[in-house]
């Protein structure tokens, strides 16, 4: 299949029309798929904005620190919501979450598939 017929369906079935040409540093995305992307070692500020420009995940956020007590961070906090961090180096994108296996989550596989097919990268 041709680059621009690939292209083509990735952007139909998932309107990945408003990523960046150029590779950027990363992405959060978030158990139902969508994608956040995210400047040079930046995922920290990322995700507090995601976590304080959403009334909803604010407010889960402030409950979860007191529930549990504790000053845990807003990048933490999306962690625990099942969000998937991933670093694009080179031709390799990684991926993490260290408290959830993501490989069980389909709507992140398919985004990071997508997004690895767009800038031509393998996930590891």
């Amino acid at each position: 299949m041709r680059f621009e017929q690939l292209y083509s369906l990735i952007t139909e079935a998932n309107d990945f029309s408003d990523l960046p040409d150029e590779k950027p540093y990363g992405f959060w995305v978030s158990p139902q798929g969508q994608y956040y992307v995210v400047g040079p070692y930046l995922h920290a500020e990322e995700a507090e904005n995601l976590v304080n420009n959403s009334p909803t995940l604010h407010a889960e956020y402030l409950r979860h620190k007191d529930e549990i007590h504790t000053n845990a961070h807003e990048e933490d906090f999306l962690y625990y919501k099942k969000y998937c961090k991933t670093v694009i180096e080179g031709r390799y994108m990684h991926y993490r979450n260290p408290i959830f296996d993501v490989s069980q989550y389909p709507k992140i596989k398919q985004t990071l598939k997508d997004i690895a097919a767009f800038y031509n990268l393998e996930i590891y």
